[in-house]
């Protein structure tokens, strides 16, 4: 799977003021990957279940070896935004030396995406190696059942998998 977007980061990024950077945590816990949700609500948890990952409760990781990561956002303003900003701290370098694989975004609500959200969707995919989109899962408003995905959370993960596998050669 191909980057589709920046690989690391941009000394040219201004980063986001202090105030609206996620914190970070040290850890000498080692994770496969860490799922760091941009806000609240980013389908972070899910992610990292369904991927057997580590949730990071919206906080970078520093752990040694520099760990894969995958950030999590919903659709909404809101969260676009916020993605947005996590994504200026990582391009700006503000970050602990992460290896940010990609971001995947989280329905927020069925159906079609509106035309600002989605060209906001298209600007943000610039400024990630990787973007994921899914869309609306109603069965996960239940609970969530990681043996048996819905087919395009299926295609998701086996590009984010692909994408970790090459990264931790």
């Amino acid at each position: 799977v191909a980057p589709t977007g920046a690989i690391g980061p941009q000394p040219s990024v201004t980063p986001p003021e202090a105030g609206d950077q996620l914190r970070t945590f040290t850890t000498r816990i080692h994770a496969r990957v860490w799922v760091v949700g941009a806000h609240g609500g980013s389908g972070e948890s899910t992610m990292a279940q369904l991927l057997e990952g580590t949730e990071t409760g919206h906080k970078w990781p520093d752990t040694t070896p520099a760990p894969a990561v995958l950030l999590t956002a919903r659709t909404h303003a809101r969260g676009l935004h916020a993605a947005q900003l996590a994504m200026r701290a990582w391009a700006a370098g503000q970050t602990p030396h992460i290896r940010l694989i990609g971001l995947v975004l989280v329905a927020d609500a069925p159906g079609k995406l509106p035309r600002p959200l989605s060209d906001l969707a298209e600007v943000i995919s610039g400024g990630v190696p990787h973007l994921w989109q899914i869309g609306w899962v109603d069965q996960y408003r239940l609970g969530i059942d990681p043996a048996d995905p819905p087919r395009q959370v299926r295609k998701v993960l086996h590009e984010i998998n692909t994408v970790l596998d090459n990264t931790q050669r």
